[in-house]
């Protein structure tokens, strides 16, 4: 198996256990019902909607949509970028001089993405309604990087409900 097989299994075992631990049957979460819409049964249809895209490289996009799943009242979804952590600090490195820049251009990055992805969820009606998006980035080789939680109220980045371990040489 490649390493890159191993991060993606461990991702998909972390993913399943987060949403074992986390489901209303455990008590974190009920389930509303908004306008005569159960927002579980909300959840589970968008992430059902939603994995026809897995796999698919928007043009322009540097994530592929890796996995969505639903639990409770919350969608949580991982896209993997077409990069490795090692890509995107090379990239860096010849870009900013010092680490403190390096620090700051990536800061920058993640908080363009938060703030265009919490525009977009801020008129989405299953949010408004009180449910909730997770959005979770990882690198090509399995690290999740950034987390964005969209809820009704707030959106922000935060840190990952789960996080696979580095994938084994």
């Amino acid at each position: 198996m490649t390493p890159s097989a191993v991060a993606t299994v461990k991702v998909e075992f972390m993913v399943l256990m987060a949403l074992v631990f986390s489901s209303p049957a455990f008590g974190n979460e009920e389930c509303k019902v908004v306008n005569g819409f159960n927002l579980c049964q909300d959840a589970k249809k968008i992430a059902a909607n939603t994995r026809k895209d897995i796999g698919v490289r928007p043009q322009g996009s540097e994530y592929i949509l890796h996995s969505v799943h639903a639990t409770g009242m919350r969608v949580i979804s991982i896209h993997e970028s077409i990069y490795s952590e090692e890509d995107i600090e090379n990239l860096l490195r010849a870009t900013a001089e010092s680490s403190a820049e390096r620090e700051q251009l990536k800061k920058s990055i993640m908080n363009q993405a938060t703030n265009r992805l919490c525009e977009s969820y801020s008129v989405d009606e299953f949010v408004n309604d009180g449910g909730s998006f997770e959005v979770n980035y990882k690198y090509r080789d399995g690290e999740i990087f950034h987390t964005v939680l969209a809820e009704r109220g707030f959106c922000r980045e935060i840190k990952p409900t789960f996080q696979p371990s580095s994938p084994t040489p």
